[in-house]
């Protein structure tokens, strides 16, 4: 179990309509903390976990190059799954994690955890009661340490698994590890992405992308711009929105005159750190 495994490990537990059945790795150390978690069963090999009658669902959290075979074979004997971002290092192996999903109908999903923290979540409710106004332009942020230090134990600067700096393992950088969340989001916000457009920086001279910055527009007419890069020991996780929001109609003999006392606000949400909310005409 590597970090996120961990976290997901203790937070399996506080699921009321769930039980921890079991733990696969190949590390010993790893299953002794499984049991001591409260885990009934270890296993060694993936495969034999997948065999286990008493399983109904799994959560992998491999590094992303072992995503599909792990998550086709849990699919195979009829898991469902409940798979870590990004969910392959390339859209054809993608698209073979879904294809077989559906094929031996199993429920898949894909760990996007920005969806369901309060701060997004309530966003999207506003979004949906139209009480914000029209969304011309949403800005995204993901900005953290990457690679450079590892995510465990407050980013203390311990040993980084050498298959994070492998694009052909990994599928990128700072665009697939941390866009993908930020994208999806803006996804659920404004629907699918009808254009998208991305500039890549390799600051450090690695062989994947450490900084990238999209360009989007969805199909509801937002523009996006996302911003994502390893280069701050501080994580930034942040959506603004610049909103117009029309606060006067007039009806003159039943034709319709557009009145256009417009307010141009900021709307700013930030995960880390409190909640901020700006409002200011900017025209």
């Amino acid at each position: 179990m590597g970090y996120i495994g961990k976290v997901h490990l203790r937070n399996s537990q506080k699921i009321a309509n769930a039980d921890l059945e079991a733990v696969a790795d190949v590390s010993k150390r790893a299953l002794s903390e499984a049991k001591r978690a409260g885990a009934k069963k270890t296993y060694t090999d993936y495969e034999d976990l997948l065999k286990d009658p008493q399983i109904d669902a799994v959560i992998i959290g491999l590094p992303t190059h072992l995503h599909t075979d792990c998550a086709t074979r849990a699919a195979e004997n009829g898991k469902h799954i409940m798979l870590e971002k990004p969910i392959a290092n390339n859209t054809s192996d993608a698209r073979e994690i879904i294809s077989t999903a559906q094929r031996h109908n199993v429920k898949l999903m894909v760990g996007y955890p920005l969806r369901f923290t309060k701060v997004f979540s309530d966003l999207k409710n506003r979004l949906i009661t139209g009480e914000l106004g029209d969304v011309v332009t949403a800005y995204a942020a993901n900005v953290s340490t990457g690679p450079f230090m590892h995510r465990a134990q407050g980013h203390a600067p311990i040993p980084v698994p050498d298959w994070w700096f492998r694009r052909e393992l990994t599928g990128g950088g700072a665009l697939i590890d941390l866009g993908s969340h930020m994208i999806n989001l803006l996804r659920w916000y404004f629907g699918e992405i009808t254009e998208i457009k991305a500039k890549l920086g390799y600051r450090f001279n690695l062989d994947l992308e450490d900084q990238a910055v999209c360009l989007a527009r969805f199909e509801s007419g937002t523009m996006g711009i996302f911003n994502l890069g390893y280069f701050s020991q501080k994580y930034q996780v942040k959506v603004e929105l610049i909103v117009l929001r029309i606060t006067q109609l007039l009806i003159i003999n039943f034709l319709i005159l557009w009145w256009l006392q417009c307010r141009c606000y900021r709307l700013v949400l930030q995960l880390f750190g409190s909640r901020i909310l700006l409002n200011s005409n900017i025209f």
